[in-house]
């Protein structure tokens, strides 16, 4: 069928039914050429002389049987043969089918309407087998000029299925390793790889697949690697191996496929110029030695002045802004005290008594207000100074918060205020500095009272699980303004929501974060959705108490008591 026609050798000695056949072949299909030969010596000249899709043969012919033509037909290329006969039963059938025929059809009017799907059917089939006997020849001379090659290498190539187990192995591995090549195929990687080859091997192995997983098209190339080698006779020897898979029909890795060389000298030469470039660095280290001593002194001594010049700058601004904040912060109320003393010396005997009487007030206020700011001061440096580390004790943070919200009691009345505290449990046991976190909590419920509008809602909850207990203080104020939710944290820091006077020392919530960071937490501020400030802190329930002073000081983030609104 190479020029797109369909031709046809018929075998018949009557020409009337040869005509019949032909008209009905050649009006199904215009590519059908129909070519007839009286008898069996005719057709195999026509075989002989031309290239047939398909021979149609009457069964009994003057000079013997149409199955004669089968053998006739098995050179140079296969064609199938349909025999005709105008016998119909089964053991005619059968015996033209054993006689190698494609197929066979019956001399009568009703068959020949299927005759033309007879036909093609037949010619597909003659596709099919001209198809797999090219392809087997095509392979037969591919292995024979494969084991041509394998056997005159002196690199050993071999072949095994996807368990690792040897199919194949090339004469070339008794002079590589001293075995035969079925005493090779006989092994298992194991009896051929040393334990650390044999870890590698499988490892690149393994990779390899999981690549072909991601990159399907990477089944062809090559994987290269060095391995250590057993012989028979107990040596071993290093060798290059480069490996790819043998795939299947579907694509599928059937198997490996791989070529093995000795690179023992190789390996060796490699092993002596190492050697030599050692020898070649420690002589160069011998005369090196002081130098880079002398080098590692300078740099150090550097270093040191760096380091000494940094921290002398860093000292030297802390202690600025320590005194730049402190002669604020304490002189504000010094001011207050020696102003409204002094109004009191003047006026003593012509001031009224309720005048002089809120002149000691303010004198009072501003007073405790000093002290206040120095007993956070003393609190802080101590907390940076490790000098208090925490004393655990097992308490119970819902009678803790409890006895805090009656110590509020009387003020949170006086604004209409409602303190509530929120705990699924009946109990909450913690392991924790008990002075400590009242001071943490007391903080944070001063800033929700002195910031919440008259007559709102002061929420704390409390949450734990076996490992973490959090703590919240909500209120129903401004809240804190974004850009300051940490920097509220740092040592004098007040929010720029504080305008109305009532902000304090500005140490309150450092001091609350460090104290929380010695029990090994942390503490945040969030602003809540429908409005207010919410003060946040977990601890763990068993704190492990292992926290220095170093860890504690001032490289740690810092926060501070803001007035949240």
């Amino acid at each position: 069928m190479a020029d797109g026609v369909v031709h046809i050798l018929m075998v018949e000695d009557d020409p009337s039914h040869a005509e019949l056949v032909s008209n009905a072949l050649e009006s199904r299909d215009a590519r059908i050429r129909v070519t007839r030969a009286p008898t069996l010596e005719a057709a195999r000249r026509e075989l002989a002389q031309g290239q047939y899709d398909l021979v149609l043969a009457d069964l009994f012919l003057p000079d013997g049987q149409g199955t004669d033509l089968i053998e006739a037909t098995e050179t140079p290329m296969v064609c199938p043969v349909v025999i005709m006969t105008a016998r119909g039963d089964e053991q005619t059938a059968l015996a033209v089918m054993k006689a190698g025929a494609a197929d066979y059809v019956t001399k009568n009017l009703n068959e020949l309407s299927g005759l033309h799907r007879t036909v093609q059917r037949a010619i597909r089939e003659r596709k099919h087998l001209v198809a797999r006997r090219r392809a087997e020849e095509s392979l037969r001379e591919s292995e024979q000029r494969y084991r041509l090659l394998a056997e005159n290498v002196t690199d050993v190539i071999w072949t095994t299925n996807m368990d690792l187990q040897f199919t194949y192995s090339s004469p070339s591995v008794e002079a590589m390793r001293g075995y035969t090549p079925e005493e090779a195929v006989a092994l298992s990687l194991e009896q051929t790889l040393t334990p650390v080859s044999l870890v590698r091997a499988h490892r690149v192995l393994a990779g390899k697949i999981e690549e072909l997983k991601r990159r399907p098209e990477s089944i062809s190339e090559p994987v290269t690697l060095e391995l250590e080698q057993r012989r028979k006779d107990g040596s071993t020897h290093w060798v290059e191996v480069q490996t790819r898979f043998l795939t299947g029909p579907d694509g599928q890795p059937v198997g490996i496929i791989g070529v093995t060389r000795d690179i023992t000298r190789r390996k060796e030469t490699e092993e002596q110029l190492a050697r030599y470039s050692e020898r070649l660095e420690e002589r160069v280290e011998e005369r090196t030695a002081e130098l880079l001593e002398v080098n590692r002194r300078l740099r150090r001594e550097i270093a040191e002045r760096e380091r000494a010049e940094e921290l002398a700058d860093r000292a030297n601004e802390a202690k600025n802004q320590f005194l730049a904040n402190m002669s604020h912060e304490l002189r504000t109320p010094l001011h207050s005290i020696l102003s409204f003393a002094t109004f009191g010396m003047r006026k003593a005997h012509t001031a009224d008594p309720a005048t002089i009487a809120e002149y000691f007030e303010t004198i009072e206020r501003s007073g405790n207000m000093l002290l206040d700011l120095v007993n956070d001061l003393l609190d802080l440096a101590r907390l940076e100074a490790g000098r208090t580390p925490p004393e655990y004790q097992e308490t119970d943070l819902l009678i803790l918060v409890g006895r805090l919200a009656d110590e509020f009691g009387s003020l949170v009345a006086d604004r209409n205020l409602i303190v509530r505290v929120d705990c699924p449990e009946n109990r909450l046991l913690a392991t924790i500095d008990s002075a400590k976190m009242t001071q943490v909590i007391r903080n944070l419920l001063t800033n929700a009272v002195k910031f919440s509008p008259d007559g709102g809602e002061i929420m704390i909850h409390l949450r734990a699980d076996a490992q973490t207990v959090h703590v919240s203080v909500t209120d129903e104020g401004h809240g804190v303004p974004p850009a300051e939710l940490e920097s509220i944290f740092g040592e004098f820091v007040q929010s720029s929501m504080t305008t109305n006077g009532a902000g304090g020392t500005g140490l309150g919530l450092a001091i609350c974060r460090k104290i929380i960071l010695a029990h090994g937490g942390r503490i945040w501020a969030a602003n809540r959705p429908t409005g207010g400030a919410e003060f946040c802190f977990e601890i763990p329930r068993q704190p492990e108490i292992s926290e220095t002073a170093d860890e504690l000081g001032a490289d740690n983030p810092v926060g501070d008591e803001a007035p949240v609104a």
